[in-house]
C-alpha cells in the first residue's frame, strides 16, 4: 500500500510543528529561552546596580525572575518563528515537494527528494490521528505527517491507517 502527495511550504511548517509538539521539543525550547533570558537579565541587573553586594544580589535576582518570565512568555512565538524560517529554507532547497509513504511488509518506506528512508516495523511506535491528518512516529524521533487530502476518499485513508496499526501490533506480539 502506498500514498503519494504534494505539499506546500505551509504544510511543511505544520508537519514540523506537529512533530516537534509530539516530542515536546517546543517545551524544551521554551525552557531554554526562559533560562537564557533569565541569565542575561540577572547578570545585567547585577552589574548595573550600584551599592552593597546584597542590593546587587536582590536586583540580580529580580532581574533574573523578570527575564525568566519574559523568556517563558516569548518562547512559543520565538520557536514558531524559528521553525517557520527553517521550514521555508528546507522547502526552498527541495527539488520536488512530493512525499511518498509506502507500507512494505517489513518496513515503513518514506520517499522524498529522491531519497528513501526505511524504518523497520519494530521501530515504528505509534500512529496518531489528528482532525486533518495523521502522524506515524518511530522510536528514533522520526515521523511523517500524512494529510487527509492525500487520499481519494475516507475509506482509503481508514484502510491505510488500519494497515499501519496492524503492522505495529504485529511487531509487539
Amino acid at each position: 500500500m502506498r500514498v503519494q502527495f504534494e505539499f506546500t511550504a505551509e504544510e511543511l511548517f505544520d508537519a514540523s510543528r506537529r512533530l516537534a509538539a509530539h516530542w515536546k521539543r517546543d517545551e524544551t525550547f521554551r525552557w531554554q529561552t526562559a533560562a537564557a533570558f533569565a541569565s542575561i537579565a540577572a547578570l545585567t541587573a547585577f552589574f548595573l546596580a550600584d551599592g552593597a553586594a546584597i542590593r546587587r544580589l536582590v536586583f540580580g535576582t529580580v532581574g533574573g525572575l523578570l527575564g525568566a518570565l519574559l523568556g517563558w512568555l516569548l518562547g512559543p512565538q520565538r520557536y514558531r518563528k524559528v521553525l517557520r524560517a527553517e521550514s521555508r529554507r528546507a522547502f526552498a532547497q527541495m527539488q520536488s515537494p512530493v512525499c511518498a509513504v509506502a507500507l512494505d511488509p517489513v518496513e515503513l518506506r518514506i520517499e522524498q527528494d529522491e531519497t528513501a528512508t526505511l524504518h523497520p516495523w519494530h521501530t515504528v511506535t505509534e500512529i496518531v490521528e489528528y482532525p486533518d491528518c495523521f502522524g506515524i512516529y518511530t522510536r528514533h524521533r522520526y515521523g511523517v505527517i500524512v494529510q487527509d487530502n492525500a487520499f481519494a476518499n475516507r475509506e482509503e485513508r481508514n484502510r491505510f491507517v488500519t494497515t499501519v496499526r496492524e503492522r505495529i501490533a504485529a511487531t509487539r506480539r
